[in-house]
């Protein structure tokens, strides 16, 4: 497993290494995740971002090994603190599930049960992990709901997941996710259809908890400025794979990518009214079959004949890599 080269291995809470995740078998097979390699350090938030269909979800849910019914990790590692996932138990990723990583997903109202109350369901998560009584699940149940800022918390233990608005359906499962002191936390789009104001809360609840215990945060979303302000290194993801890794400052001083100058350039940042917005054309590619070529090539203005050849992901600064023929260290740029 190779670790980037500032990497200390007592460092890395997690290494996914050329990780290829498939959907289906034969020519129609479908590449979700195609060969990303990335580590998250202990304490950091990570950022993983791109456009709807990129792979960012799939990743994570390989991660976790919680793959569609025909999906299946046909290559690569995922070390959790030194332990190899690919290769363990069902019974052991259930075990580890939920209490050493823990996920946030991006619709809280589909991941609680709308029949058992908010506080059954926090119990119910501390029991499978923790040795206690019920009773005393429950009052720990009532105090993670106070951390995530449940008003009257003791009694909206036997409150529906219905009777909550949308922020405060996701700091309930954020409270889940706390229940078991992960040492990685996964947050898959954690505030869409959140407005601002709830957005900046939530995201505040995740930077406090990375300050006090130390966990490692993998935050997924489409969102760049929310990235901008909140993660420490930033990969982007298209059609499966990472085409730029590097510091967040970095990703937006000097992005080299040209799918992620694309999405900055789409994207308002700082004084809207003083920034011309440039539309990302075209859509994202099909995933099927064997790969041909630099993926974003029918979308990118630099596209040439090079580009009908796979590139691979090369270095380019200090902790930045980029997946382009045409950033410095590749051998189209040194010729």
């Amino acid at each position: 497993m190779a670790l980037m080269t500032d990497d200390k291995p007592d460092d890395v809470a997690l290494a996914v290494s050329n990780l290829h995740t498939t959907i289906g078998t034969g020519p129609g097979a479908v590449r979700g995740v195609d060969g990303v390699s990335f580590t998250v350090r202990r304490g950091e938030i990570f950022g993983i971002a791109g456009e709807s269909g990129s792979g960012k979800s799939m990743t994570a849910f390989s991660i976790l090994r919680l793959l569609p019914t025909r999906g299946r990790i046909s290559e690569g590692s995922i070390l959790f603190k030194g332990e190899e996932l690919t290769t363990l138990s069902e019974a052991g990723m259930r075990k580890l599930r939920g209490d050493r990583i823990a996920m946030i997903f991006q619709d809280p109202m589909t991941s609680l049960n709308p029949v058992f109350t908010v506080g059954s369901q926090i119990s119910e998560a501390i029991l499978q992990h923790r040795r206690m009584s019920a009773t005393q699940a429950q009052a720990e149940a009532i105090r993670l709901m106070e951390i995530v800022e449940i008003p009257d918390a003791a009694s909206r233990y036997s409150a529906f997941p219905h009777q909550f608005s949308g922020g405060m359906r996701q700091r309930i499962m954020i409270a889940m996710a706390l229940s078991c002191a992960p040492d990685l936390l996964i947050a898959d789009e954690p505030t869409t259809a959140l407005d601002v104001t709830v957005e900046k809360q939530i995201i505040g609840f995740l930077q406090k908890l990375r300050r006090e215990t130390g966990v490692a945060i993998m935050l997924i979303t489409h969102n760049l400025n929310l990235l901008a302000e909140n993660s420490d290194r930033i990969a982007i993801m298209y059609a499966g794979q990472i085409v730029e890794l590097a510091p967040t400052s970095e990703i937006f001083a000097n992005p080299r990518h040209p799918y992620t100058q694309a999405l900055l350039n789409s994207m308002p940042r700082g004084h809207i009214s003083q920034q011309r917005l440039v539309p990302l054309a075209g859509v994202p590619p099909r995933i099927v079959g064997k790969r041909s070529g630099c993926s974003f090539a029918p979308r990118c203005p630099m596209a040439q004949e090079l580009c009908t050849t796979v590139p691979e992901l090369r270095d380019c600064g200090v902790g930045h890599s980029a997946r382009c023929w045409f950033v410095e260290g590749s051998p189209r740029h040194d010729k």
